[in-house]
C-alpha cells in the first residue's frame, strides 16, 4: 500500500508516453490540464469533444473554452483557493491593529476585506486585464491597477486609505469611473 501511495503515478497526472521526447501537449492533454486546473475535474463532453476534433490547438477556440470555464460555477472554488495562496489571504487578521487607531477594526471587517479581494481577483481573472474602457485585452496583469473598476464592499469602503473610494452604499458592488485612467 505505501508503495502505491509514493508511486508517482499515483500522486500525479500521467499524460503521454514517459518515455517519448515530446514538447507539446497533445487535445486531449489541453483539455484535461484546463478542466482540472479550473474546475479541479476530469473535462466535459464540450472539452472531449473538441479535443477529439483536435479544435482546442486553434487560439480562439481556447480562448473560448477557458472564457466559458471560468464561467461555470465549478471554477469559484478554483479562484478562492488561487487567489487565497497566492495572495495569502489566511494570514489576513494575524496581528491584530491596535484598536486606538482602528476602532472599528473587527471580525466583520476582516470578512469583507477578504472578500473583497476575492472579488477583484474573480474580475479580473473573468475579464482579463483591460485598459481603461477599452475591451481590448493587453496581455499584461500588471496592468489591472489601471482598471477603472473596482470591488467593494460597503464595510471596508470607510477604512480605506484613499478620500473619494468609489464604493456604492450595497454590500458588495461596483464602481466604474467616468474618465478611465491612463494605461501604462
Amino acid at each position: 500500500m505505501l508503495a502505491i501511495l509514493c508511486s508517482k503515478s499515483f500522486l500525479f497526472l500521467a499524460e503521454g508516453d514517459e518515455d517519448s521526447d515530446r514538447f507539446t501537449l497533445n487535445d486531449y492533454e489541453i483539455a484535461s490540464r484546463l478542466s482540472y486546473l479550473l474546475w479541479s475535474t476530469m473535462p466535459d463532453t464540450e472539452l472531449t469533444t473538441l479535443a477529439g476534433q483536435g479544435k482546442l490547438r486553434d487560439k480562439a477556440e481556447l480562448g473560448r473554452q477557458l472564457t466559458r470555464l471560468l464561467a461555470d460555477p465549478r471554477a469559484d472554488r478554483f479562484t478562492d483557493s488561487f487567489a487565497t495562496q497566492w495572495l495569502r489571504l489566511r494570514k489576513v487578521g494575524m496581528f491584530q491593529p491596535d484598536k486606538k487607531l482602528y476602532p472599528d477594526y473587527d471580525k466583520t471587517l476582516e470578512a469583507s476585506m477578504i472578500g473583497e479581494t476575492k472579488a477583484f481577483f474573480r474580475q479580473v481573472l473573468q475579464d482579463g486585464p483591460r485598459c481603461g474602457n477599452s475591451s481590448t485585452r493587453t496581455g499584461a496583469w500588471s496592468t489591472h491597477g489601471s482598471r477603472s473598476f473596482t470591488a467593494c464592499r460597503s464595510r471596508v469602503s470607510p477604512v480605506r486609505a484613499f478620500s473619494g473610494s468609489p464604493c456604492p452604499g450595497t454590500a458588495i458592488g461596483a464602481a466604474f469611473s467616468p474618465r478611465p485612467r491612463s494605461c501604462p
